[in-house]
């Protein structure tokens, strides 16, 4: 069989995911925006920065090793640990990094203008296609945090007591970066909708100031121009925003159930080996 060529283009699904991933970039207003957003991406994805991710989980979890079972690191076998050690640290250069990368890119992008549903921001198909990709990348991450668990509980053996240490810190560090993202994406995508109603209300009111200082002598087509102004703006001022807090923080659980099922397995695996 024939090796497949390196430029493969991407799936259907893989290309549906990165669009609606990139969805609230096309409606950016200004292209110099655009470019300081990839500057910004660009600083955000160097290797030093990914790495020290990677090298801090894996800090916490011989922390965590040492606190809970100290005798533990020195029986392993030097291969399992060494093993271990790279396990983690990859989770926490991609899973982990990744989840705060995104957070980031987001909140970047609320110092900027978008092009969005004029009567309801919140309603853009850019911003459901937006909210759409946050729920795929908490499942996404629930199921890289179920992959690097299961790797490395393989890599110590069931039996090994450094089995519930290494649960807690991928459920601690994997969870946490989930939940920041989770709601650090619905807090960001709002205050993009705020942005974008603001500026819309703007508009509407400098139209609206406009028929106050004659308003006793507008004619009729006017009066019905105005009354459809006052509409608008009531609309776009009482359009919803995003998702609530809750909501989110639920959608975030509901994601991590496969992880939260192997890590239940994983402990009770090591307390019948016990």
């Amino acid at each position: 069989m024939e090796n497949a060529p390196l430029d493969v283009p991407p799936g259907p699904l893989i290309e549906k995911h990165v669009a609606d991933w990139s969805a609230l970039l096309s409606t950016i207003e200004r292209q110099e925006d655009l470019e300081d957003l990839e500057s910004f991406l660009r600083r955000w994805w160097r290797l030093p920065r990914a790495a020290t991710a990677g090298l801090v989980v894996v800090a916490t979890t011989l922390l965590s090793c040492w606190l809970f079972t100290p005798s533990a690191l020195g029986e392993a076998a030097v291969g399992s640990l060494v093993l271990l050690l790279f396990v983690v640290y990859d989770f926490g250069a991609v899973a982990v990094y990744g989840n705060l990368v995104g957070a980031a890119l987001l909140s970047r992008e609320t110092r900027y203008d978008h092009r969005l549903f004029w009567p309801s921001p919140a309603d853009s198909s850019e911003v459901e296609r937006a909210m759409h990709a946050t729920s795929f990348m908490g499942f996404a991450t629930g199921m890289w945090i179920t992959a690097y668990l299961g790797l490395g509980v393989v890599a110590v053996g069931w039996d090994s007591q450094l089995v519930l240490p290494l649960v807690a810190t991928f459920v601690v560090t994997g969870y946490a970066s989930t939940f920041v993202y989770a709601l650090g994406s619905r807090r960001s995508i709002h205050s993009i909708i705020e942005r974008s109603k603001r500026s819309k209300l703007r508009v509407l009111h400098d139209r609206i100031e406009g028929f106050r200082s004659r308003f006793a002598d507008l004619t009729s087509d006017e009066t019905d121009r105005l009354r459809d102004l006052l509409f608008v703006h009531d609309r776009i001022q009482d359009a919803q925003s995003t998702s609530s807090t809750p909501r989110t923080v639920l959608r975030a659980a509901v994601n991590l159930i496969i992880p939260t099922i192997t890590a239940l397995l994983a402990i009770f695996a090591d307390v019948y080996a016990e």
